[in-house]
């Protein structure tokens, strides 16, 4: 490993700014917080716009289907996880806020704020997966949609529950805390980390289980979402022949009766 008094720092983008702009890297978390913060309140304006008019409009046959059911539990997961991940992550960089939550001791009231980071992330996995699977059961067979997935709504979503819960549930039993550290990275100035105690042996467990459970819910997701891609442009291809046929018959449709007159004429006029 190299020594971090002897890290050559000149190609860092940060402190070749802060050669022509000394005010820069002093205000850097500041402008990070206020950029994530605007991010952050038109994102809520529009996932909470989108959210009360899909409940307004539950009623309405086509807004109260299980894709919508999928969409609106999609949007309230994602504030709560940005919500989470605002303050156990974004908020650690800004220096203000950090003196005031960390350092802390493990403590095990931090354990269901470590946990639920987790569950958010599985859980918005696993239901973007369903909602592809959706689509794709709706292109392939349509008069099953209803039986497959509109009387299902709650068992879905409680297999999602467990699905995401399930698997970190050993978080809940070992402590979480706040942490500060620096480096040159940082320009020595102090960040904090949300991070927990592991027993010894398995410190990379949570991690590992996270890229394993969301690997296969990519990958998953990925390949159905292509299939829904081909279906989609082989149906357009059909509607496309079908096109085709009807303007050719239409065409032949109005040029028959051109002929039967045109016949007919030369008929009568070889008459004597």
């Amino acid at each position: 490993m190299n020594d971090p008094a002897t890290i050559n720092t000149d190609d860092i983008l940060l402190y070749k700014l802060q050669k022509y702009l000394p005010w820069f890297y002093v205000s850097i978390d500041t402008v990070s917080l206020i950029i994530h913060s605007i991010i952050a309140i038109f994102s809520y304006i529009f996932y909470g716009s989108i959210i009360v008019l899909l409940i307004k409009n539950r009623k309405n046959k086509l807004f109260g289907t299980f894709f919508y059911y999928c969409v609106i539990l999609n949007g309230f997961v994602n504030i709560f996880f940005h919500l989470d991940n605002f303050f156990t992550s974004v908020l650690l960089s800004y220096e203000p806020f950090l003196e005031k939550v960390a350092p802390t001791e493990p403590n095990y009231w931090y354990a269901p704020l470590y946990y639920i980071g987790f569950f958010f992330t599985h859980f918005l996995y696993y239901n973007i997966f369903i909602i592809s699977v959706n689509r794709m059961v709706m292109l392939t067979w349509p008069l099953k949609v209803n039986h497959i997935f509109e009387n299902k709504k709650k068992l879905f979503t409680i297999f999602g529950i467990l699905i995401a819960g399930i698997p970190h549930l050993y978080l809940l039993v070992t402590p979480a805390y706040f942490s500060i550290s620096s480096s040159i990275y940082t320009n020595n100035k102090n960040v904090g980390k949300f991070i927990n105690v592991m027993w010894n042996g398995v410190e990379e467990l949570p991690l590992k289980i996270t890229a394993i459970n969301c690997g296969i819910f990519t990958i998953a997701t990925f390949l159905v979402n292509l299939f829904n891609i081909y279906l989609l442009m082989k149906k357009g291809h059909k509607k496309i022949k079908v096109v085709v046929v009807v303007i050719v018959h239409y065409v032949n449709k109005n040029k028959q009766p051109q002929r039967t007159v045109h016949s007919s004429a030369v008929g009568e006029s070889s008459l004597p």
